[in-house]
């Protein structure tokens, strides 16, 4: 088991993250950037998630779980997982 950290653009595109359980969502070091950290048995391409991020007052994808938000100033960024069909 480990900690693994993935960086998603904030740029409303869909992005490939680990399957694990979500243990931070921070914008470490650009506010443009969000860091999802997740905990990792292994990689494995079936269980890798898909996640958008979206900013505070912008359409949430239909069929989407929240994962986390994070402050970065000027903005708030909230990471979604969309569930493919």
């Amino acid at each position: 088991m480990r900690v693994l950290k993935w960086s998603v653009a904030a740029d409303d595109t869909e992005q490939v993250i680990g399957g694990g359980p979500v243990l931070l969502v921070a914008a470490q070091h650009t506010p443009l950037t969000v860091e999802v950290w997740t905990e990792e048995e292994g990689i494995d391409v079936e269980s890798m998630r898909h996640v958008v991020v979206v900013g505070t007052g912008h359409e949430i994808p239909s069929a989407a779980t929240h994962l986390g938000s994070t402050l970065a100033h000027p903005f708030v960024w909230h990471v979604y997982e969309v569930h493919q069909p």
